[in-house]
């Protein structure tokens, strides 16, 4: 398969300058809101896939692979692979809506987002996460090294390349997931960003 076609297409939501938050606290309420929904939704996505994993231990071979696959993952192991993933999608949706011509207010909404992830999920911290990927080149083999540091950060060690694959689509095939998150963070009225978050 092409590498292009790997990563899904998205129907982009463009986030204008008519969403820019009023004030520091408007802000900080739907940052907190975005990485929230992106914590909570990563670690749907991701249990399931590691159930997915271990639905199919038995077909795994060696048969190692198969017993590797049922291990009990810890829960440090977990909100460390969640975290991974939360920082990975943020730094897609900032490549997504500009990359390096992003507008000031939304470079800062997606920079503080980062710390917002720090203090939700402290371990490893978004600056370790990002730095980790210094030798990719493109958006594709980033995705694929996420895949790898997701599995390794679950504890599969050096099985984390064999059970990549299980992790892939949650860095390759939500843009449509990460778009609605992002989209509902900055255009929901603030009542009802509250009551979304109270559920």
């Amino acid at each position: 398969m092409e590498s292009s076609k790997l990563v899904e297409a998205v129907e982009m939501f463009a986030s204008g300058s008519q969403y820019e938050p009023n004030s520091d606290e408007e802000r900080n309420f739907r940052l907190d809101y975005y990485v929230c929904r992106l914590a909570t939704s990563a670690a749907d996505e991701l249990t399931a896939a590691v159930l997915g994993l271990r639905n199919a231990a038995g077909r795994l071979q060696p048969p190692e692979l198969g017993t590797l696959a049922l291990k009990q993952v810890k829960e440090e192991e977990f909100t460390a692979a969640v975290k991974e993933i939360v920082c990975i999608w943020i730094h897609q949706e900032a490549v997504e809506q500009g990359g390096d011509s992003l507008p000031d207010w939304l470079r800062t909404f997606f920079r503080i987002s980062f710390g917002a992830a720090d203090s939700m999920l402290p371990k490893p911290t978004a600056w370790e996460v990002m730095h980790a990927y210094g030798r990719c080149q493109d958006m594709v083999s980033l995705c694929m090294e996420a895949c790898c540091r997701v599995c390794t950060e679950l504890g599969f060690g050096v099985a984390s390349m064999n059970f990549s694959p299980a992790v892939m689509p949650i860095v390759l095939q939500t843009g449509t997931l990460r778009q609605q998150i992002l989209k509902e963070a900055l255009t929901c009225p603030l009542h009802e960003l509250n009551s979304m978050a109270r559920l």
